[in-house]
């Protein structure tokens, strides 16, 4: 089931084309994790990835699969987003 601040957010992504920005920058599964962590920032109003795995057990996530990564993958993935990649997200 999904929540009313999940259904606004995917509302505001697609009418903002997000998935598609962020597909084009980031790559396909990125794209959903992007969106997952925008989803955990906004609802929870923090940004401790300590707590990712909790927040994604119990919301619906974007990421294609709905897996549950752990806070370590999360730290992995943003530090693994190179300057040119955010750069052209931003151009977009």
């Amino acid at each position: 089931m999904k929540t009313g601040a999940y259904m606004i957010i995917d509302k505001a992504a697609k009418d903002l084309e997000l998935d598609t920005k962020l597909q084009d920058s980031f790559g396909t599964k990125a794209n959903g994790i992007m969106l997952d962590l925008a989803a955990y920032s906004i609802i929870t109003e923090g940004n401790a990835a300590q707590y990712y795995p909790d927040y994604a057990y119990n919301h619906p996530l974007f990421t294609s699969d709905m897996k549950c990564y752990s806070d370590s993958f999360i730290s992995d993935f943003l530090r693994s987003i190179k300057e040119n990649q955010r750069q052209d997200f931003l151009d977009q």
